[in-house]
């Protein structure tokens, strides 16, 4: 009888070791596979389905698409005049912010020129007051910048009562 306990006994931990063995080198394997080989995969996933379709997509530009960059190629830009040293307090700075523009007028000939240089005090007049009434987050975003720009043209245009300036273009910028 005690000889069938030790035979028991030993050969009990026998078979528990092996399949104490067995378990971690599955459950290795099965870590292994969740944490390199699938997200492996999804990336395979993504690139060959999502990112290179987009990619031929965007290399193969439709004839429309083509004719469109040539026509930009080929648009000269017009006569540029520039208006220096517009220094504003922005709004609700209290005097402890300024803000100093130089900008580039485009428009489309040298008549138009004449008409900025006659107007020019009064363009830098509503141009300061203008950007008198923008906060320092308003200037400092870049979305706003875009709208401000577009406000800036439509006042200059509104002071020449025609719609001269083509486009505006901050040459210098400077928050303090």
């Amino acid at each position: 009888m005690d000889e069938d306990l030790k035979n028991q006994n030993n050969s009990a931990p026998e078979l528990d070791e092996s399949f104490d063995q067995g378990q971690p080198r599955k459950s290795k394997l099965i870590f292994l596979g969740s944490v390199i080989v699938l997200p492996l995969i999804a990336a395979l996933i993504l690139v060959v389905f999502v990112i290179f379709p987009n990619y031929q997509s965007r290399a193969q530009e439709s004839p429309k698409g083509k004719q469109k960059t040539e026509t930009r190629k080929k648009k000269e830009i017009g006569q540029i005049y520039t208006i220096s040293d517009l220094t504003v307090n922005p709004r609700n700075s209290m005097g402890r912010r300024y803000a100093v523009f130089e900008i580039a007028l485009e428009v489309p000939n040298q008549k138009a020129i004449d008409q900025l240089k006659r107007y020019h005090p009064i363009i830098m007049d509503r141009l300061l007051g203008y950007l008198r009434t923008r906060s320092v987050q308003e200037l400092a975003g870049e979305i706003e910048m875009e709208q401000i720009k577009k406000e800036m043209i439509d006042l200059v245009n509104e002071v020449l009562q025609k719609d001269l300036v083509l486009d505006l273009y901050f040459t210098r910028f400077v928050l303090e």
